[in-house]
């Protein structure tokens, strides 16, 4: 059984983190295939049988199926001549273990005869669960662990409700279960709402769509993608061409071009209530497309350093896909907007530097962010034919989902590299202006202007200080250098944390500080070298 004991929470709620935490999980990932559709079943048996004959009809065998539950554990422990029986917390260990042993037992033979009513239908299945203290957050965590794109599941509200609403073509759903899955679930997972074998409403999906695939209503842009490292200084049109596999950037799918009239629906004309972020360049916003959540970035000015920024955004997400990258769904170009999945948890900074959040994220949930970043960043060095460097790799500009996972924003300045030019260290490099955020740029790069992927590796290094010590991006390697010669580590160590393991922090200390060089060529490389370290963190201590 897939057990997930790590438990993360939507909307700044307070996750419940436990001591075998989600370990390397960009590493664990399971690719699903895109050909399988995910069937929810709860503890109604004959509901979850109704679901599995839909499913099948529906899609006429051309599809595998996986069965998942989630396993919610009961508050009380029926006790008989006790009445609703006694509250879970009360209950002796040994009571305790063997209900819930009971409730486990239950839930395998409920799998097992959907299993057998899908091979009665000549369709084989799979089956996968979770145990969670809501079905909300465990079904939640199965679609991110096996990125499910296709999901029937029930609705789960007064069955009585429904047959009158049924007959009178009701499309909406009102289950709280089923709203917060729709509202939350990422904007790739398409999902049919099923009642008493009948559909009652649709989310579609908001993806990238192949070529071949793409609808006579979207409009395909054909401004070329300028060579890596050359870039227009005039407003233009905007590619919408997207990679079609991971660490390539030269094969082409297509993204979606919205119209001014859609954003304005999307964000209620702008309302100042939806606002939930504002930078230098642009403000964000809530929005909803096709009652999905989305954010929305529209620019604040159009000069021609706000026109690059938009440009080489699109240049860069419309090419690349990554479980840690926030996903451009599409663009409107006059004026220039952006729409992304909306992340809800806000951005690392947000969480990292308010105590009160702070002490949310446990050194386990830290760990994995920074293996997280890592993974996105060493994907991004190792895309072809160009690498990509980020270029402002900062706590503002890493996102945190519904579940504390963290997605790399912003790539307003961010540079494809040429591979054909090259430093004095055999580094590839761009020539630019020194852009980024104070405290976490390279200082290599004030002195060269050379941008290369050392870059980001020197930024990667900063963020993993600070999520040790939550202390300033400036002077921070100093201090931690310091402590690492009078051995004083644990002082500084942030207590909001936990209780760090000394061996770990000091490993993680050891190796942020190799990232933070100064000499570019003294750093290490992130995918053979950092990724090795924190693979092997991951197995000793997560």
């Amino acid at each position: 059984m897939a057990v997930v004991d790590r438990i993360r929470v939507p909307e700044f709620m307070v996750p419940a983190i436990m001591p075998g935490a989600r370990g390397v999980a960009s590493e664990l990932v399971k690719l699903v295939s895109k050909d399988k559709i995910y069937v929810a079943v709860g503890n109604d048996v004959k509901e979850g049988k109704s679901k599995l004959v839909w499913t099948v009809r529906q899609s006429k065998s051309n599809f595998e199926i996986c069965i998942i539950h989630v396993l919610v554990p009961s508050l009380r422990i029926p006790m008989g001549g006790l009445g609703a029986g006694i509250p879970a917390s009360s209950a002796n260990e040994i009571v305790l273990r063997e209900h819930r042993e009971k409730e486990r037992k239950n839930m395998h033979e409920l799998l097992e005869n959907c299993l057998l009513v899908c091979r009665q239908m000549g369709v084989q299945a799979e089956k996968e669960c979770i145990e969670s203290d809501s079905f909300e957050k465990g079904i939640m965590e199965l679609i991110c662990l096996h990125g499910i794109r296709k999901l029937v599941m029930g609705n789960g509200t007064d069955k009585r409700y429904f047959k009158r609403q049924i007959s009178r073509r009701m499309t909406e759903i009102k289950s709280k279960k089923a709203i917060f899955v729709r509202d939350n679930a990422p904007i790739s997972c398409h999902i049919w709402f099923i009642h008493e074998g009948q559909l009652i409403h649709t989310r579609e999906a908001l993806t990238v769509q192949a070529v071949a695939e793409v609808p006579t209503n979207v409009r395909s842009l054909t401004t070329p993608t300028p060579e890596a490292g050359q870039f227009e200084d005039a407003p233009r049109g905007f590619s919408s061409e997207v990679s079609g596999r991971q660490g390539d950037s030269s094969s082409a799918k297509y993204f979606h071009e919205f119209s001014m009239t859609e954003i304005k629906e999307a964000v209620q004309n702008f309302d100042p209530s939806l606002k939930i972020g504002e930078g230098a360049s642009g403000i964000v916003y809530k929005g909803f497309l096709q009652q999905t959540p989305v954010a929305i970035k529209t620019m604040k000015s159009h000069c021609r350093q706000d026109s690059q920024q938009f440009q080489q955004e699109v240049d860069v997400l419309s090419k690349v896909r990554h479980r840690h990258l926030i996903t451009l769904i599409g663009a409107c170009p006059e004026p220039w907007t952006l729409v992304y999945e909306y992340v809800p948890n806000g951005s690392l900074g947000d969480w990292l530097f308010v105590s009160n959040r702070a002490k949310h994220l446990s050194w386990q949930v830290r760990t994995c962010i920074a293996t997280e970043l890592c993974t996105v960043l060493a994907y991004l060095h190792s895309c072809k034919p160009h690498s990509i460097v980020h270029g402002d790799v900062k706590p503002g500009n890493i996102l945190l989902d519904a579940h504390l996972m963290c997605k790399l924003s912003d790539f307003g300045i961010s540079r494809m590299l040429s591979r054909g030019e090259r430093s004095s260290n055999n580094t590839t490099i761009v020539q630019t202006d020194p852009k980024g955020t104070f405290g976490y740029m390279d200082p290599e790069f004030f002195h060269t202007q050379e941008l290369t992927t050392k870059c980001d590796v020197y930024s990667f290094g900063i963020i993993l200080l600070q999520l040790l010590t939550r202390k300033p991006a400036s002077g921070i390697t100093k201090d931690v250098q310091r402590a690492i010669s009078e051995k004083t580590l644990g002082a500084i160590l942030d207590p909001l944390a936990g209780e760090w393991p000394y061996t770990l922090a000091e490993e993680l200390t050891r190796l942020a500080l190799r990232c933070c060089e100064m000499s570019r060529s003294n750093r290490p490389d992130l995918q053979s070298d950092v990724m090795a370290v924190l693979k092997s963190i991951g197995a000793s201590y997560l």
